[in-house]
């Protein structure tokens, strides 16, 4: 007995339906509340790929090109106002930027630190590097980054 196409599409229906079906109920994408928002959201799309692989040599040219990625995002963050400051007494908002662009400018140097010893293949320095800026990282977050909304925290 031969199945018949009807019987094949009751069949195949559900297979080319699906893909729809999860795009329908896929959350709409969060928009940044910021441009330093979004840039910075960039620079840690690239950084959690380096993080994975800039000890390992043979990924040096593609670290390289994250690295790109991430000056590229960071170029002339230095110069945005963090959401945070909103939060800051007038009286302590221009020693805040200042300490942001201090923490942006040392970014910027272990970057260069960073991108020096992939060239030089030294992916150990390099290991060195990325956790002193994981670590300039985390502490810059506490003190810039606005906090999320109680609701939000779990």
């Amino acid at each position: 007995m031969k199945p018949t196409r009807f019987a094949l599409a009751l069949l195949l229906a559900p297979l080319v339906a699906a893909p729809f079906a999860l795009a329908q109920e896929s959350p709409p994408a969060k928009k940044p509340a910021s441009e330093l928002e979004d840039r910075m959201e960039k620079i840690n799309s690239a950084w959690r790929r380096l993080r994975r692989q800039a000890t390992d040599p043979a990924q040096n040219a593609s670290s390289l090109e994250l690295i790109a990625t991430i000056r590229e995002a960071s170029k002339g963050t230095e110069k945005l106002t963090p959401a945070r400051i909103e939060e800051v007494p007038e009286a302590d908002r221009a020693k805040f930027m200042a300490d942001y662009q201090a923490g942006m400018k040392k970014f910027f140097e272990q970057v260069d630190a960073l991108e020096a010893a992939l060239k030089a293949n030294n992916n150990e320095e390099a290991g060195k590097v990325l956790a002193a800026i994981a670590e300039h990282q985390k502490a810059s977050h506490k003190a810039f980054k606005k906090a999320p909304p109680a609701a939000a925290k779990k």
